[in-house]
C-alpha cells in the first residue's frame, strides 16, 4: 500500500497538516487549563480573604461590644439587676452570643445568662480554676479560648474573656465572659455567600477541626481537614479534585483558618469547552485538509499516472500513444516534451523500419547477384575447361610425337603452350571452387 505515490503523498501532507494542529491545540488547551487554574486559585484566594475579613470583623465587633459594655459603659457601676437586664438585652438582640457571665476577681460568678435555658442565680459556680478567666485576669487583655463543642448548644463555641478595670482602684475587678456561637458565623457569613453546589467555604481551628460549615453534619461529626501548605489543586474536603485556597485569621491565643474550594471541573469548564472546540476544529480542519490534499495530490499524481500508461504502451510497441494533458504548468510542459519524445521515437522507428526494408531488398539483390555471378562463373568455367583440356591434350599428343617428330624449337613452344594451358585450367578450377564456397556447395573432406 505504501509503495503508491498517491498514498505516500496523502499521508505526508496529512501528517504535516495534523501535527501543527495537534501541537497548537495541545499548547492552547494546556495554557487554557493553566490560566483558568490560576484564575480559579486567585478567585478562591479572594473568596477566602473576603470570608476571613468578615470573620475578623465579626470577632472585632464582638470584642468592641464587650469592651464598650465593660469599660466604657461601666456595667460594674450599675445595680446587679440593671447589669443583668443589660446583659440579657445583649443576649437577646445579638444571636452570636450563647452565654454571658459576669465573674468577680475572686472567680465567683455573679451573673450567668444562657440562651435557651434558665440559670439560677443561687449557688452560681466559681471560675477560679478556669484557664481563660485566669489568663484574662493576669494579663489584663482580652483572651480567646480554643474552640470546643457544646452539647447543650449543639454547636461549636469560643470563649472571650474581657477584663473590667475598676474605675476607682484601677485594678481588674471583674471579668466579662462571653460564649460565641459559630452557627452565627455560618448564618451571617457563609450562607450569605450564595455558593453553588461546586463551591465550598468552611472554617477550621488550629487543630484542623471544622468549626463552621453550611452543612452541620461536618460540625457534628467533628470532621478534621488538613489544610495544604500551598494554594492550588488538591484533594478537597469530600475527597474530590478541587482548586483550594486558605486564609489564616490570627486571634489572641488561637488561629483560625478559612478554606475556600471549588471543583476542578467547574474551575476548568471553559478549558474543557475550549478543548472540545479545539478537537472539533481539528477534526473539521483535518477533513477539509484531507479533501484539499486528495485534490492536490490527484492534480499531481493523475497526470503522472496517465504519462506512465502512455510510456508502458510505447514500451510495448504502440508508438501511436500520446498524452492528452492540456496544462500550462511544469506537468503540462513535461507532457509536451513527452509527446515530442514519443514523436521522435516513432519517427526514428519508422526510419529504422524503412532502412531495414531497404537493407533487406539490397541484401536480396546482392544474394541474387552473387547467385547469378556464381552460375555465370560456373558456366564460364565449364565452357573454358573443355577447350583447355583439348588444347592440353593435343599438346601432349604433339609432344609425344604422335604426328611426327618435332624439332627443339617446336618442342619448346608446345611445352610453353601446355604449361600456360595448365596454369589457365588451375585458375579456372580455383575460380570454380570459390564460386562453390560462396554458394555453400563445396564439401570439405578430411584426408
Amino acid at each position: 500500500m505504501f509503495s503508491s505515490l498517491r498514498i505516500r503523498l496523502i499521508l505526508l501532507f496529512v501528517i504535516l497538516t495534523i501535527l501543527p494542529l495537534l501541537v497548537a491545540g495541545t499548547i492552547i488547551t494546556q495554557r487554557g487549563f493553566t490560566q483558568l487554574q490560576d484564575l480559579a486559585v486567585a478567585s478562591q484566594e479572594q473568596l477566602a480573604r473576603q470570608v476571613s475579613l468578615s470573620l475578623s470583623s465579626f470577632f472585632s465587633e464582638r470584642e468592641n461590644e464587650l469592651n464598650v459594655l465593660a469599660n466604657v459603659y461601666g456595667i460594674t457601676l450599675l445595680e446587679p439587676n440593671v447589669q443583668r437586664d443589660v446583659l440579657l438585652t445583649l443576649l437577646r438582640e445579638m444571636p452570636a452570643y450563647y452565654e454571658l457571665v459576669m465573674v468577680g476577681a475572686d472567680g465567683q460568678e455573679t451573673i450567668h445568662l444562657t440562651r435557651g435555658r434558665l440559670v439560677s442565680t443561687e449557688n452560681l459556680p466559681s471560675r477560679a480554676d478556669d484557664a481563660i478567666f485566669q489568663q484574662a485576669l493576669q494579663s489584663g487583655e482580652i483572651t480567646f479560648s480554643p474552640v470546643y463543642f457544646n452539647e447543650s448548644a449543639r454547636d461549636r463555641l469560643i470563649t472571650i474573656a474581657v477584663p473590667i478595670i475598676d474605675l476607682f482602684s484601677g485594678q481588674i475587678g471583674h471579668v466579662l465572659v462571653a460564649e460565641l456561637r459559630f452557627q452565627t458565623v455560618t448564618e451571617e457569613i457563609l450562607l450569605g455567600l450564595n455558593l453553588t453546589s461546586e463551591d465550598d467555604v468552611f472554617v477550621i481551628d488550629d487543630k484542623g477541626v471544622i468549626i463552621a460549615h453550611q452543612n452541620p453534619a461536618f460540625i457534628l461529626r467533628e470532621t478534621v481537614f488538613e489544610v495544604p501548605t500551598t494554594n492550588g489543586r488538591h484533594t478537597g474536603l469530600t475527597g474530590g479534585d478541587v482548586i483550594l485556597a486558605s486564609q489564616k485569621i490570627p486571634l489572641p491565643n488561637i488561629e483560625l483558618t478559612v478554606v475556600a474550594e471549588t471543583s476542578y471541573t467547574n474551575a476548568t469548564t471553559l478549558a474543557f469547552d475550549l478543548a472540545q472546540v479545539a478537537i472539533v476544529v481539528t477534526l473539521v480542519t483535518l477533513a477539509v485538509s484531507i479533501g484539499i490534499i486528495i485534490f492536490a495530490v490527484n492534480q499531481v499524481v493523475n497526470p503522472i499516472t496517465k504519462l506512465s500508461r502512455v510510456a508502458q504502451a510505447i514500451r510495448n510497441g504502440d508508438f501511436s500513444q500520446r498524452s492528452d494533458l492540456k496544462r500550462k504548468d511544469e506537468i503540462g510542459q513535461f507532457a509536451v516534451t513527452f509527446n515530442e519524445m514519443s514523436d521522435a521515437i516513432q519517427k526514428r522507428e519508422k526510419d529504422l523500419l524503412e532502412q531495414a526494408d531497404a537493407l533487406r531488398i539490397a541484401t536480396a539483390k546482392a544474394k541474387e547477384s552473387a547467385r547469378v555471378k556464381g552460375e555465370f562463373l560456373a558456366n564460364v568455367s565449364h565452357e573454358l575447361r573443355t577447350p583447355l583440356n583439348a588444347i592440353i591434350g593435343f599438346s601432349d599428343m604433339l609432344l609425344a610425337g604422335m604426328n611426327g617428330p618435332l624439332n627443339e624449337k617446336q618442342m619448346h613452344k608446345l611445352g610453353r603452350l601446355k604449361e600456360n594451358g595448365a596454369r589457365l585450367l588451375a585458375l579456372i578450377n580455383d575460380l570454380l571452387d570459390l564460386t562453390r564456397i560462396q554458394s555453400g556447395r563445396l564439401e570439405v573432406v578430411d584426408v
